[in-house]
């Protein structure tokens, strides 16, 4: 047995030291540079410490407190070389234990719950596609007049199976490229009654579309953000270079989406708001 090598810094403890009837700590280094803390009232208990029968006792202490319960040492060698294989490596498994199960077994329920996850995606899911067509119809307020609004464009959605898979927050980030058609009735110089005018928008938006089957307690289904130009414009309602800076939010019903927006026009000198509800 190799006796223990004191490290050097507790060769500086004075003689007195042993004289102190408090708990006194030392740290004690093996020959293979392995390190012990050892505390007791004396520090001369510790002159004649043997290391390795500390670090077998140590071991020993270990392995019975990893015990599987009920299992006795003549339970032990009753076993066969394979039944004693599989106690060791159990016994030796929980030490890393998290809710009662191994490292191997938490990977094999990972992997089983992926695998769900993914049955459930292609189950729900018609199409991986990752775009899909938008279309609306409705009415807004913009200033002071009522004009019915058409919509229609594309939606990226590149993370479409989070929609379906998320468990904490069932909900997927898309992007939209779509066209507005604003219909506005004013009068003319040389027309006593009222003359319907189309006026385009093209907006790009980003936003989150929730699963609220999954998560019942979201108030919204979906919401955005984003920026459209006037790009075909007719009769004086807007003027040229007109922006609309707009959020909207779809009701948990998916039924009606709200839409308040800020528009600028005429070179950014003149800025009115407006309100939008259309249908899905």
């Amino acid at each position: 047995m190799k006796k223990v090598v004191l490290s050097l810094t507790m060769m500086l403890f004075s003689f007195s030291a042993f004289s102190q009837t408090k708990p006194d700590t030392l740290i004690i280094e093996t020959p293979k540079k392995q390190k012990i803390i050892l505390i007791a009232d004396d520090l001369n208990t510790f002159r004649n410490t043997n290391s390795d029968s500390l670090i077998n006792l140590a071991l020993r202490r270990m392995r019975d407190s990893l015990r599987i319960p009920g299992l006795s040492a003549k339970d032990f060698r009753a076993m066969s070389k394979e039944e004693r294989a599989v106690y060791i490596k159990r016994r030796n498994d929980s030490l890393f234990l998290i809710d009662g199960l191994s490292p191997k077994e938490r990977f094999k329920k990972k992997s089983e719950l992926a695998h769900s996850d993914k049955s459930k995606f292609s189950k729900n899911v018609k199409s991986d596609i990752p775009f899909s067509l938008k279309f609306n119809l409705g009415g807004g307020l913009i200033r002071n007049k009522f004009s019915p609004v058409f919509e229609g464009g594309i939606v990226f959605i590149p993370q479409k199976q989070d929609y379906y898979s998320l468990q904490s927050l069932p909900a997927a980030t898309f992007m939209a490229l779509t066209a507005n058609r604003y219909y506005t009735f004013e009068h003319t110089i040389t027309s006593t009654s009222s003359t319907t005018f189309n006026n385009t928008f093209v907006n790009l938006s980003l936003g989150n579309r929730f699963n609220t089957k999954l998560r019942s307690n979201l108030p919204l289904s979906e919401y955005e953000a984003g920026i459209g130009y006037l790009v075909e414009r007719e009769g004086n309602y807007y003027g040229k270079n007109t922006f609309k800076l707009f959020a909207s939010v779809v009701t948990k019903s998916k039924f009606i989406r709200l839409s308040p927006e800020i528009y600028v026009t005429k070179n950014f000198k003149e800025v009115f708001p407006g309100f939008s509800i259309k249908i899905l």
